[in-house]
């Protein structure tokens, strides 16, 4: 029998407050703005790493706010270090996004680039999201005396 707490069930319900945001913005929006963001150039590539940069601070900062109500958690900035390596990371994707671009002169070439990059933004999404769920546990489970 499946015996699920009230401070999993939390964490849960965190992470989808979370996470509503991050997928208006990464799908619903750029769903909208990929006219803007499929053209040639560096500032398309610089506003799709935006948008993706933008979510996933939300997404950490969200669940940050969620946590660090609870009275009895400590060390709840765990959560917003994340944010400062996507920060950092962002325009160095873009830049080299970019590069790719400029070498790469075959069409078929540089679309199975994009889709490599597309997978590791997915990855890095996926494994940023279970890396917060797994911290929010640890964090829950060491806090409760």
């Amino acid at each position: 029998m499946l015996n699920i707490s009230w401070f999993q069930l939390y964490a849960f319900d965190v992470h989808c407050n979370s996470f509503f945001p991050m997928f208006v913005m990464l799908y619903v929006m750029h769903y909208f703005l990929s006219p803007l963001l499929v053209a040639h150039g560096f500032i398309p590539v610089l506003l799709s790493n935006l948008l993706f940069m933008v979510a996933v601070s939300s997404y950490h900062y969200l669940n940050f706010l969620g946590y660090d109500v609870l009275p009895f958690l400590e060390r709840t900035t765990f959560f917003l270090y994340p944010i400062g390596i996507v920060i950092i990371l962002s325009p160095i994707w873009s830049i080299e996004n970019h590069l790719i671009a400029l070498l790469c002169s075959d069409s078929e070439r540089l679309q199975s680039v994009k889709i490599l990059h597309e997978h590791v933004f997915q990855s890095t999404l996926m494994i940023s999201l279970s890396l917060t769920l797994h911290m929010a546990y640890i964090i829950m489970t060491d806090g409760i005396s």
